[in-house]
């Protein structure tokens, strides 16, 4: 059986029948009488031909099972695809090529593909709770991915990014292993040692940048966060990739903005070689690490203030410009109310609840009410500049009643203008409906 075949074989898993010829015989030293010669090479002639029938019978069903398979190669050499549809298979080519420029534009730093290989197989059959499977392992000189694709029309895209994203960034740590097993004992040779494997907060964090609508989502949740005071430090966030759940949206929204903080370093390359050192040498990441990563970065304290710094910086970043998203709406809504946060740095009153806009209106008579519309107003038109004009609109209304409202106007001209905003956004959410607006 040719190699190429071998290859195949190991896409499907119908097994390998070169396996039964692969194993030599080894000369124990014992002394046989020329009878024993005689029988013993007679029984080698037999099995040879047991062996010969075996394989025959075994390469006939391989070759029938693998009558409608149709292989593709990338023209780097860097992938192999495998399945019996071939439209699935340049789809899935096309989105590898893609997906690793994408992947070396955040950490800057190429891909290391020298004696290594991803092969890819395609099935139209489901396999269970997961359709998707992956593995990897060193078999001397070359360090080999396999990534298998079940039920590919019903696949879910996100966790195939994140498997992808995975297996690039794998490589990453095994170039590194690499090197320190050459420094070790001078020589490359990592027989016996299994190949590393990112942590999946990772994985999920560099697929989480691959899209500038995923970045957008990142921004948003992470703000909220950030707005309710509750947005984790880097020793917390570390924390919580240590028993880290994937399935949370929330997780999964600081991953990415996590990895987009280290891609948006002056040395990013630097960064994420340095990490991907430490996950070779099977390290658990603290803050100080990443101290030691980040250029000019002396103290936890001081990589602290770097990451608020920067989640604050994030509110001038305008992604889907003159887009309205359902995740907007959704966020302004929730803004239109004056958080126990808000109110404190107002200097208002010590309260746990949410203070409508209605309420104001009660309120505007006290000493904090100009101090909180000032800041209200700064904070809607911040966080929705450039968005849909339909919301823009409605945040200008909104922002209308604000400036009243810190002009001390009366009762009745503040009612007449919340509830010409009040009218306006439900126009809004009226002519667009949940189902029309843009995701």
């Amino acid at each position: 059986m040719s190699l190429e075949l071998n290859k195949l074989v190991a896409y499907f898993s119908v097994g390998d029948s070169d396996y039964l010829c692969s194993h030599s015989y080894v000369d124990c030293g014992v002394r046989l009488s020329v009878l024993s010669k005689y029988i013993f090479g007679l029984s080698v002639f037999l099995l040879s031909i047991s062996v010969f029938s075996l394989t025959s019978v075994a390469a006939t069903n391989i070759n029938s099972s693998l009558k409608d398979i149709t292989v593709i190669r990338s023209l780097s050499g860097r992938y192999t695809v495998a399945g019996k549809n071939s439209a699935w298979n340049a789809s899935v080519m096309r989105q590898l090529e893609v997906l690793d420029g994408k992947v070396e534009n955040i950490t800057g730093l190429k891909m290391p593909f020298g004696y290594r290989r991803i092969r890819v197989g395609v099935y139209d059959k489901p396999l269970g709770s997961s359709n998707i499977t992956w593995a990897q392992g060193y078999h001397r000189p070359e360090f080999s991915q396999r990534l298998t694709i079940y039920d590919y029309m019903h696949v879910d895209v996100a966790e195939l990014e994140v498997v992808m994203c995975g297996l690039f960034l794998n490589g990453y740590v095994f170039r590194r292993q690499l090197d320190i097993e050459v420094r070790r004992k001078g020589g490359g040779d990592l027989v016996g040692v299994k190949p590393g494997r990112v942590p999946s907060w990772l994985a999920l964090g560099v697929a989480r940048n691959l899209y500038s609508s995923y970045r957008a989502e990142n921004s948003m949740q992470v703000l909220d966060m950030y707005d309710k005071g509750e947005l984790p430090s880097v020793k917390q966030l570390l924390n919580k990739f240590g028993g880290f759940d994937q399935s949370s949206e929330l997780n999964r929204h600081l991953c990415g903005m996590f990895v987009l903080w280290l891609s948006k370093m002056p040395e990013k390359a630097t960064v994420f070689d340095k990490l991907f050192g430490s996950i070779a040498r099977d390290e658990f990441l603290l803050a100080d690490d990443f101290t030691k990563m980040i250029k000019g970065c002396s103290s936890v304290n001081e990589l602290e203030r770097m990451w608020v710094d920067w989640i604050y910086k994030q509110r001038r970043i305008v992604h889907g410009l003159g887009v309205t998203t359902s995740g907007m709406v959704e966020k302004f809504e929730s803004m239109l109310v004056v958080t126990p946060v808000e109110c404190r740095e107002a200097d208002g009153p010590a309260v746990n609840w949410n203070i409508s806009f209605g309420e104001l209106i009660l309120s505007r008579e006290e000493s904090w009410i100009s101090s909180c519309a000032r800041k209200k107003i700064f904070s809607l038109k911040f966080m929705f500049i450039g968005r849909g004009s339909d919301l823009a609109d409605v945040v200008d209304d909104y922002c209308d009643f604000l400036v009243a409202l810190e002009k001390g106007k009366s009762e009745k001209r503040l009612v007449k203008l919340l509830e010409k905003a009040e009218a306006s956004k439900s126009l809004m959410l009226k002519r667009y409906g949940e189902e029309n607006l843009l995701e």
